[in-house]
């Protein structure tokens, strides 16, 4: 089994011991094509997703039938810990794959129970998947402040404004297409699609596909 040397679920395992923890774990690998389902909302869940390659979207549909994109998860991230962790055996959201993507499943009942053969690499398992949690919790925070913006433009903003203070950078690819980033903000996509234009006009932003250029507090 191929596995990318960025999973940060696995970090500070070696990796004799990570085989011998993986077998443990009774793992299965699965591979899912663009716009499959891994995950229906109201499905069980008893699993850590781990993103072995591709990109997967965390949805969920609403009651009047349009669907919010939650987060986006590439190659290394996981997916499903905060359920799971939580007690949850029902997902309350949908899982796809926006690309094509093969998919390691840990089973978290297992993940608990300590075996003899790695006793070491499973503690440090279990403190890699408390820091994520850690993560995930201050990602929602962003998320939350993204949303709770009033206009279209200040989302963009925040959203775009985080992305560029992570990287270090003010040159930015986001994850999504401009549909799914309409989803994303909780937007209508043609009203997104006339204020990034709008941003653009004003020297905001400079826009290439997916790659966003910040240029608020980068101008001489």
């Amino acid at each position: 089994m191929y596995l990318p040397g960025n999973i940060r679920l696995f970090l500070h395992i070696n990796p004799s011991e990570l085989t011998r923890l993986l077998s443990c774990l009774s793992i299965r690998q699965v591979r899912y094509s663009r716009g499959e389902t891994i995950l229906r909302e109201g499905a069980s869940i008893d699993s850590i997703g781990v993103v072995l390659n591709g990109r997967v979207q965390i949805l969920r549909n609403e009651y009047d039938g349009n669907r919010s994109i939650i987060s986006s998860f590439g190659v290394g991230e996981v997916f499903g810990e905060s359920f799971v962790c939580a007690g949850e055996t029902v997902c309350p959201v949908g899982v796809v794959a926006s690309e094509e993507c093969d998919i390691l499943f840990l089973p978290y009942a297992k993940m608990l129970r300590f075996c003899s053969k790695a006793c070491g690499s499973h503690s440090q398992l279990l403190e890699n998947m408390m820091k994520l949690l850690a993560e995930k919790n201050l990602h929602l925070s962003e998320k939350l402040a993204v949303a709770s913006k009033r206009t279209i433009r200040d989302r963009v903003v925040r959203y775009l404004d985080g992305l560029s203070r992570e990287s270090g950078q003010n040159i930015v690819e986001i994850p999504f297409s401009r549909g799914e980033f309409a989803d994303y903000l909780y937007v209508d996509r043609s009203a997104l699609s006339r204020e990034l234009g709008r941003m653009e006009r004003d020297q905001l932003i400079s826009i290439s596909g997916k790659t966003f250029q910040v240029l608020w507090g980068y101008k001489n």
